[in-house]
């Protein structure tokens, strides 16, 4: 308003400040013009923003106005927001803190002098074998110089083709001891993702074991010449020959340790390259942040076509603790998790947040009484998930972040009681690391402003396999760094940092999406997806049934008319992507939603909610006891109001996570102890079904138990499916080898008493068929 005098008859008035507590908005800016210039006022919500946020709010804008009174011809990009004692304290809040030990070394110099210092200590136990660290070490010396034999050489690459055993620790030493790079190839990958992996890598000799070799892409022949097949099983004899003493040093810490293959844009995977030193890094900070000692036990779960593996197999041995391997398989079972965490006193875990959670929820957990320390990556990390955890273990859950390109994590969030709910932070950057978070023009931006996450220091990658393009738009010049030739990675990654200066994860930039741990790019599901006969085109977005219970939806719209048949496509998809990778849901659309960019609009797709992706399966009501109590769970666990015996649960869209939900159920309800495999190898009700009929009449023969009373107090507060399973659980018999038929279905809320004949008769029928046979 203006600042000259009201003028009214025969008054004198005279402005006067006003204090108001209260705001109408959310922020408000007020401006005023006063004799001495524009005076600025800001309101905010007191709930929304702390006063210090306020406070850094003016200075910024105060800043600002500065700018544009000293340049006002500049562009607005080059006008400036912070003052350069806050640009320098931004920049040194993004140092993580300069390491003491030296990162010029390589893994495998690491656990030869833990091998040295503790020879008789078990170094690495699969179920009831193990190995010392001395017995380690010189299987993987005979590993090197059998491999050196078959001309390996630095930079040359391996190819690991194995699932967990002690055998996959050997030919993962024995490769870096002779101076190869490692290349992780997963068993469970279909033969044409894998032959991606293998043309790219170009490896020389493939270490597998003959159970393997039909898994294999077919013929020996890569785009850079013949590959070596070595079966360890087989040729392990000819291998041993070979001198267990540590071979001659061929390589620096610069030379290449391993290269992982991770989902990429452009529809086909991207293999990292990374170096001794930059995973040394990694290695170290953890030695030094969380010691572990002769007495710690590590569960390795992680299959090791994923980063975290490395560190998991890696940070024992160079400590003097203890690789306990999971079998194969196991880390998708919460149950044989925790059973193992017990049986083998495992003091140190890594999950995923979302399977973190399953795990909290197994019964059995407060046994695992050695447990001291727990991680999550991967994903964001809810508050809730840490409180549970120091509920159950009494431990704190620290939260890991990072890319594969910074060398499996760039910045922890350790383990604090601070706040109640929403998503832990990632925390401080690792030793030797640098975390930034920048604006498009490569600036920092202030605290509590999101930003770019970009990484720089030790833990880099090299680039990407066959890449130069790619790597060189990745991995850019650090503006911020007085080393020559220092570079930084552009991880797509938002976030900001805290006035605490811990850094907050807030999403992507683009449609990368992170799913039960897995990096997973759309544009390669969408690429494969296109390439199927069936279909026209393709769109991929990551869906939320619930906060905690995201999957892969696909849209597709059919190529010639014909409506596409899923369960096909879904079969074909298999033998291009891993099976993580594979949508859970599909939706056949007419035509795909377009923008004015002429891209598609994702915003634009059908409501999954409102759309039934199975409409066209035909429902068959299940037909005794046990199916009726699966129907039940399948409906509580995949939200769907009607499951029939031939439904396929995965067609459904359960995946690996709801499959240990589903089989931790089915073991409470119908006290039958199922591997997590029966559920993949009988993904239907009725097969399912089957497979519990077996299972039970193993275990208990001919012999009926009794049935347990029921209650009589009237209607329960439970829901359509919760009282089915409340129900069968009463009156069902223990042997279901007579398939007796005591399926029930409700119509309306449970009464006990307006069912209790029916009940009655169904005991007689069973005392009946107990007479027959006893």
């Amino acid at each position: 308003g203006a600042s000259d005098p009201l003028s009214l008859r025969g008054l004198k008035a005279e402005m006067l400040e006003t204090y108001n507590d209260t705001v109408q908005f959310d922020l408000v800016l007020n401006a005023l013009r006063t004799e001495r210039g524009v005076r600025f006022s800001l309101g905010y919500n007191v709930d929304l923003f702390e006063d210090e946020t306020a406070a850094r709010m003016v200075n910024h804008f105060g800043r600002l106005l500065e700018s544009i009174a000293a340049r006002p011809d500049a562009r607005l990009s080059q006008l400036e927001i912070i003052s350069p004692a806050e640009r320098r304290l931004l920049l040194e809040s993004s140092q993580g803190p300069e390491a003491d030990y030296s990162i010029d070394t390589c893994i495998h110099l690491l656990f030869e002098e833990q091998a040295r210092l503790s020879p008789e200590a078990i170094a690495v136990s699969y179920e009831d074998a193990a190995l010392t660290y001395e017995e380690l070490n010189r299987q993987a010396n005979q590993m090197a110089r059998y491999l050196r034999a078959l001309g390996v050489r630095p930079e040359q690459r391996v190819g690991i083709f194995l699932d967990r055993s002690l055998m996959l620790m050997v030919a993962l030493l024995g490769t870096l001891k002779a101076g190869g790079v490692f290349v992780p190839l997963d068993p469970a990958y279909p033969e044409n993702r894998l032959a991606v992996m293998l043309d790219d890598s170009a490896p020389s000799v493939i270490l597998t074991e003959t159970g393997f070799l039909e898994n294999l892409p077919r013929g020996e022949e890569s785009s850079q010449g013949k590959r070596r097949l070595v079966c360890l099983d087989r040729d392990w004899e000819r291998i041993a020959c070979h001198g267990g003493e540590n071979p001659p040093l061929e390589v620096s810490a610069d030379n290449l340790a391993y290269i992982i293959f991770t989902s990429g844009s452009t529809g086909r995977p991207k293999g990292v390259m990374i170096s001794h030193r930059a995973i040394c890094n990694r290695l170290l900070w953890m030695r030094s942040a969380f010691p572990l000692t002769t007495g710690d036990r590590l569960l390795h779960k992680t299959p090791i076509s994923f980063d975290a593996s490395i560190w998991e197999l890696f940070e024992p041995l160079i400590t003097g603790a203890r690789v306990v391997m999971a079998r194969p398989g196991g880390q998708r079972d919460a149950r044989y998790l925790v059973e193992t965490m017990s049986a083998q006193n495992i003091t140190t875990l890594q999950l995923v947040p979302t399977m973190m959670k399953v795990l909290l929820d197994e019964a059995g957990l407060e046994d695992c009484k050695d447990m001291r320390l727990a991680f999550c990556g991967g994903e964001a990390l809810p508050i809730e998930l840490r409180q549970r955890m120091r509920e159950r273990l009494g431990i704190g859950l620290h939260n890991l972040y990072g890319p594969t390109e910074a060398s499996i994590d760039a910045a922890c969030g350790r383990s604090t009681a601070s706040g109640l709910q929403g998503m832990a932070p990632i925390g401080r950057p690792l030793s030797n690391v640098q975390v930034y978070v920048l604006d498009g023009h490569l600036e920092p931006v202030p605290l509590g402003v999101a930003g770019e996450i970009m990484i720089a220091g030790a833990g880099l990658a090299r680039g990407y396999v066959n890449e130069p393009a790619m790597t060189a738009d990745r991995f850019i010049p650090d503006p911020h760094s007085a080393l020559p030739g220092a570079r930084m990675y552009r991880t797509g990654d938002i976030g900001r940092y805290r006035a605490d200066e811990n850094l907050d994860y807030l999403g992507r930039k683009d449609q990368q999406v992170k799913l039960r741990g897995y990096r997973i790019e759309m544009a390669e599901i969408e690429a494969a997806l296109e390439q199927d006969p069936a279909v026209k085109e393709a769109a991929v977005i990551l869906h939320a049934r619930e906060p905690e219970d995201k999957l892969l939806a696909a849209y597709v719209v059919s190529r010639n008319g014909e409506s596409i048949v899923t369960a096909d496509l879904r079969k074909r998809l298999k033998e291009k992507l891993p099976e993580f990778m594979v949508p859970s849901l599909f939706i056949e659309i007419e035509s795909m939603p377009v923008g004015p960019s002429g891209k598609v609009d994702r915003l634009a797709l059908p409501s999954i909610d409102r759309v039934n992706p199975e409409s066209d399966r035909r429902f068959r009501p299940p037909r005794n006891a046990i199916e009726e109590v699966l129907a039940a769970i399948w409906e509580q666990v995949l939200g769907i109001e009607q499951v029939g015996t031939d439904d396929n649960f995965f067609d459904l869209g359960g995946h690996s996570l709801n499959a240990t939900q589903v089989i931790s159920r089915v073991r409470e309800a119908l006290k039958v102890d199922l591997p997590l495999r029966a559920l993949f190898e009988a993904p239907t009700i009725s097969s399912l079904g089957r497979a519990i009929e077996a299972a039970r009449g193993a275990a208990s023969g001919v012999v009926l138990q009794p049935i347990n009373p029921i209650r009589r107090d009237g209607p329960l507060p439970l829901s359509s499916a919760q009282q089915r399973i409340w129900l069968l659980n009463q009156i069902q018999p223990e042997d279901f080898t007579f398939n007796l038929p005591v399926a029930v279905r409700l119509e309306g809320p449970l009464d006990v008493r307006a069912i209790e004949g029916g009940i009655n008769e169904v005991i007689a029928r069973q005392e009946a068929l107990r007479t027959r046979f006893i």
